[in-house]
């Protein structure tokens, strides 16, 4: 009777193990996709500061562009205190300065909604990181307790031979 018992401990022990391995492989796939999760989200934020810097040369063409235009305006001044060219060429040139003023604020304007859509990405890569982390913890906790019910089976096992011993 105490062998047979004995056996059935054993039994339940080794499908223990078995769930226990099973577990350990689903831990160890739920952190390689937590792994590519967060190589995804490194792309995206390497992209998102690509953008940020190519704003900033876009801002910085744009400031040169009106560096040019306000010497032009400087330019047409001098040239109608002079009386040689019409004043109606000069408001041109003052109306074009303000249009190239005008697409540089709408560049400025998307560069900061640029940096806001990058912080906003940023911060979904930190949760991101965070719920890997999450992940690994679980998944030592898995191979622990994984590692109590070899234990267990091993006491079970000794308990058997000692059954045994005793016939």
């Amino acid at each position: 009777m105490s062998i047979s018992g004995c056996f059935v401990s054993l039994s339940g022990s080794f499908e223990s193990i078995s769930g226990c391995s099973v577990s350990i492989s689903g831990c160890f796939v739920s952190l390689s996709g937590s792994f590519e999760s967060l190589s995804g989200c490194f792309v995206s934020l390497s992209s998102c500061f690509e953008s940020i810097s190519g704003c900033f040369e876009s801002l910085s063409g744009c400031f040169e562009s009106l560096s040019g235009c306000f010497e032009s305006i400087s330019g047409c001044f001098e040239s109608i205190s002079g009386c040689s060219v019409s004043v109606s060429g000069c408001f041109e040139s003052i109306s074009g300065c303000f249009v190239s003023l005008s697409s540089c604020f709408e560049s400025i304007s998307g560069c900061f909604e640029s940096i806001s859509g990058c912080f906003l990405s940023l911060s979904s890569c930190f949760e991101s990181i965070s719920g890997c982390f999450e992940s690994i913890s679980g998944c030592f906790e898995s191979i622990s307790g994984c590692f109590l019910s070899l234990s267990g089976c091993f006491e079970s096992l000794s308990g058997c031979f000692e059954s045994f011993l005793i016939i």
